[in-house]
């Protein structure tokens, strides 16, 4: 049952309940405490790794951001670069400066936006990641409650079975003692 997702275990234990064996004159059913237990602990196992998985999710967004930014800085250094080279000649300066400006303005420009689609990107991979994380910890939840529910509702069906089985076996038990005494 190594390396399976929190889903197929939930899954798994649904078959379990599903395919167990019901005791004789009853709805209630018999269960392996032990293989129960061990997808319990591999779904506690799994749900850290469903965890870590969106922490990566974010962090490759924070690096995207971060690749957007020197990129940005590249492409507003390459500017300033081609300014400084144009205003070289006396004779163009004036031309020169007008097309460094525009340059170096379209390159901030082309800059901003690439780092506000990059924000943008990097807010939707947080969101949809935190939101992958609620479900899977919602999901869990509710996998673990029901399971506690189903094995309380069975315990308890299991102990009424036994009183009513030990109330019978001492009711027989007096109407032995009686026939015995009735015998002396």
């Amino acid at each position: 049952m190594e390396n399976n997702t929190l889903q197929e275990l939930i899954n798994v234990l649904e078959d379990i309940i599903d395919n167990a064996k019901t005791l004789p004159l009853s709805q209630k059913i018999s269960l392996d405490k032990d293989e129960i237990l061990e997808i319990v602990q591999q779904m506690r196992f799994n749900l850290p790794a469903e965890i870590q998985q969106a922490q990566r999710i974010v962090a490759k967004s924070n690096k995207f951001i971060n690749d957007a930014n020197v990129s940005a800085a590249n492409i507003i250094r390459d500017a300033e670069t081609k300014a400084e080279k144009m205003t070289m000649d006396k004779e163009i300066v004036k031309r020169a400066q007008e097309q460094a400006d525009a340059i170096l303005a379209d390159a901030r420009e082309e800059a901003r936006n690439i780092t506000e689609n990059a924000e943008k990107e990097a807010l939707n991979m947080r969101k949809g990641s935190l939101n992958y994380a609620d479900e899977l910890l919602s999901r869990a939840s509710q996998g673990i409650q029901a399971l506690h529910d189903e094995l309380n509702k069975r315990t308890e069906s299991v102990q009424t079975f036994l009183e009513g089985e030990v109330d019978a076996i001492y009711g027989e038990r007096q109407e032995l003692a009686k026939m015995e005494a009735e015998l002396r």
